[in-house]
């Protein structure tokens, strides 16, 4: 019986050794941006098949696409997608708190309550928030950039944010974009 099975497992070795097959992946960019990338197997037998290739070229006139064309198995197909865009730096017009400057100051003054914890362990720091203003003008994506080393303060410096009404976006060339900003919040005790 023990020969019977260590015959059967040698059987089923050499069997799989002989089908093994050596996979191949090989990328290249040309000079206009194309990226190709090819992955192929090469049997025991020395005959060779492309399993896929990927070719995707960065369109010149549109950055904000990719195309792919991908070939498996005798099939083609196209694909475009979008490239999530990232928010703006800076744009031609900023994005602006809806009344400007002044009644952002007064939002975050009217808004802004002072944890308890930190009144009464006397701290006090200045929060560096980061968001991004939307094309729509909403708040998203809220962090605390540099903390005051104060959890409570931190956290209520994003609460403030999170809660801001609608802000005026910004533009570039006439449409709105996602602009990153960047606001530094003081905690003072009087």
């Amino acid at each position: 019986m023990k020969t019977r099975m260590l015959l059967c497992a040698l059987v089923v070795a050499v069997t799989c050794f002989a089908q093994t097959k050596t996979v191949k992946t090989t990328k290249e960019q040309l000079d206009d941006g194309t990226v190709i990338t090819i992955n192929s197997t090469t049997n025991k037998d020395g005959t060779r098949k492309i399993n896929s290739m990927i070719i995707n070229k960065s369109a010149s006139n549109d950055s904000s696409k990719i195309s792919t064309v991908m070939v498996s198995d005798g099939v083609t197909s196209v694909t475009t997608q979008l490239k999530p865009e990232l928010p703006r730096l800076s744009a031609e017009n900023m994005p602006e708190f809806t009344g400007g400057s002044a009644a952002m100051m007064s939002y975050l003054i009217e808004s802004i309550h002072y944890p308890k914890d930190a009144k009464d362990a006397k701290k006090e720091g200045r929060v560096i928030c980061s968001f991004v203003v939307t094309k729509e003008g909403k708040i998203s994506d809220a962090h605390v950039v540099k903390s005051s080393g104060t959890e409570s303060l931190d956290a209520e410096a994003l609460r403030v944010i999170n809660a801001m009404p609608d802000w005026t976006p910004g533009t570039q060339d006439g449409e709105p974009v996602d602009v990153l900003f960047t606001l530094p919040i003081i905690f003072k005790l009087q």
